[in-house]
């Protein structure tokens, strides 16, 4: 099923830029890994997602709505579980700040 890769865990990679790869490579890398869809060169890139948005948009209102609830269900449960922790991180950084003069 074609959706069965939006809901791949997420994947993080550090990705050490050389002198000799091209963006080209690591796109090439990214779809090769299943993080892309498609791969495309600048100038095409804004009809293909205007294309998209129209193949989107002529689906059934509640289908989009549910699908895109399902996608970003994951982000949203992540949000909520680590935001005090990232609020506590910058409570610390404040403390360890001089006294403004």
């Amino acid at each position: 099923m074609r959706t069965q890769r939006y809901l791949k865990p997420r994947l993080v990679a550090i990705v050490r830029e050389d002198a000799d790869d091209s963006a080209d490579a690591h796109a090439a890398q990214a779809k090769e890994l299943g993080l892309v869809a498609e791969v495309l060169p600048p100038d095409q890139v804004l009809p293909r997602a205007w294309e998209l948005a129209r193949m989107i948009a002529a689906r059934p209102e509640v289908l989009v709505r549910h699908t895109r609830a399902i996608l970003v269900e994951s982000i949203k449960r992540q949000l909520q579980e680590f935001l005090p922790l990232g609020l506590y991180n910058e409570c610390l950084g404040l403390m360890d700040r001089p006294e403004p003069k």
